[in-house]
């Protein structure tokens, strides 16, 4: 296993450390209140192939589901397959899958997190997802992908259902290696 980079205060910095860093933020966005729709604009670029979207303390009017979308990447191009689990049915799992215009992220509860990394979206290619996800009633796992070669700098959460209020979305760049 390679070594972290060891950073101390006032120590100058070489290129070598800092190209070993694994994860740059590159966008970060507040949830508003009761807001049926969340978009992050200009967070994917030539700088990364492969980025992380973690959603923290958001919080839904309906326990559903949310879709994302990317920005550019019209028509009916996606495909998915999200597995949950509900914590109050023990040993029954549940399945959302299809998507055509977007990609399943999160199941909901009332106060909901999740990641979900997303392989290619800037570049003209497939982009190819894979997310996780909790609540206080589910817990999710699955992946998907877009046929659309468009390239995208950005996306759209959605609520299937209702709205969703507060927490952030914050975007991460995979560190080029």
């Amino acid at each position: 296993m390679p070594t972290p980079p060891d950073f101390t205060n006032g120590t100058a910095l070489d290129a070598s450390s800092l190209n070993k860093i694994g994860l740059w933020e590159v966008a970060s966005v507040t949830v508003g209140s009761s807001v049926s729709s969340v978009t992050v604009s200009n967070c994917f670029s030539s700088a990364f192939d492969s980025y992380r979207v973690v959603l923290r303390g958001t919080t839904a009017t309906n326990i559903d589901w949310l879709k994302l979308t990317l920005s550019g990447a019209s028509g009916l191009s996606y495909a998915f397959n999200l597995p949950y689990y509900n914590y109050s049915t023990a040993g029954t799992f549940y399945y959302v899958n299809g998507g055509a215009n977007h990609i399943g992220f999160v199941v909901t509860g009332t106060t909901m997190s999740g990641a979900m990394d997303i392989h290619n979206p800037f570049a003209t290619a497939t982009t190819g997802f894979y997310t996780t996800g909790a609540s206080e009633t589910y817990v999710n796992a699955g992946g998907g992908y877009n046929s659309n070669v468009t390239s995208s700098t950005g996306f759209t959460l959605t609520p299937n259902a209702g709205t969703i209020t507060g927490g952030t979305i914050t975007v991460y760049g995979y560190g080029k290696v």
